[in-house]
Formats: C-alpha cells, structure tokens, sequence
C-alpha cells in the first residue's frame, strides 16, 4: 500500500478482544511460566488482583499495524520503544493508534517516526512509545 506520507498520517487499526483462551494461548507458543497470565488464584494475591495479558499480545498488534504499512523496511530494521502503562485484563478488547509523529530526510534515507498506542475498551491506554521506520538507500 502507497501512503501518502505526512505529519499527522493514521494508520489503520488493529482491534483483538482478549479471552482468557487467548491469554491461555499465548502463554503455552510462548512457553511463558509466569502464573500471572494464567492462574487466576496465584494472580488475586499480586498487587494486579488477577490474570493479566503477556506484552506480546498487544505488541503483536501494533506489529501487524506496521508489517503491513512498510513491509520489508519494518520486518529488515523496524525499531519499536514501547512502556506497559496498564495492565491488559481478560474481557479487554485493544486497539492501536498510530500516528506519523516526525519526518526526516538525510543522504537520501527517509526517517519516520510514529507514535504508537494501545488502548482498551474505555480509550483507556495500556501501551505508548514510538516506532520508527528508516527508508531509503541503504548506509
């Protein structure tokens, strides 16, 4: 997909409801152990006071978000920098936001950086950070 790249660009949305079979899934591929994600008794005793979704879950959305926007230039050198800011709970439903932050042109590469976002059900969000994308000749 051509875009027509400025400050401000959306790119599409990804939304995924989040089960606990998804969480239960996500947890066995990933050969995850820590009972937060899946052993409801063991998660009420944590500060969380139950099960909450491993990062990968929304990471993989915003992901998708950007593979397909920039396909070879995110899979060969895309850089995410991403803080959980609330904690992903079954029953969630979470969508990204991804917004052309800064355009940079130097030596004929090309630098984008977006600001990324996943938020809940409420708007609420449960991940921010950036992605940067770098297109052009190769250094």
């Amino acid at each position: 997909m051509e875009l027509d790249l400025r400050v401000g660009l959306e790119l599409p949305s990804r939304t995924r409801h989040v089960s606990q079979e998804l969480m239960l899934q996500y947890t066995h591929t990933l050969g995850a152990s820590n009972p937060i994600h899946f052993d409801a008794g063991y998660a009420a005793q944590t500060h969380f006071g139950g099960p909450i979704a491993s990062g990968p879950i929304a990471l993989g959305l915003l992901d998708d978000a950007m593979a397909s926007a920039f396909p070879r230039e995110w899979l060969t050198g895309g850089r995410l920098a991403v803080a959980f800011v609330k904690p992903v709970r079954p029953g969630d439903t979470i969508t990204t936001s991804v917004r052309l932050r800064d355009m940079a042109r130097q030596e004929g590469r090309e630098r984008l950086v977006f600001e990324v976002e996943c938020l809940n059900q409420h708007r609420e969000p449960v991940l921010a950070g950036t992605a940067t994308v770098e297109r052009g000749r190769p250094r």
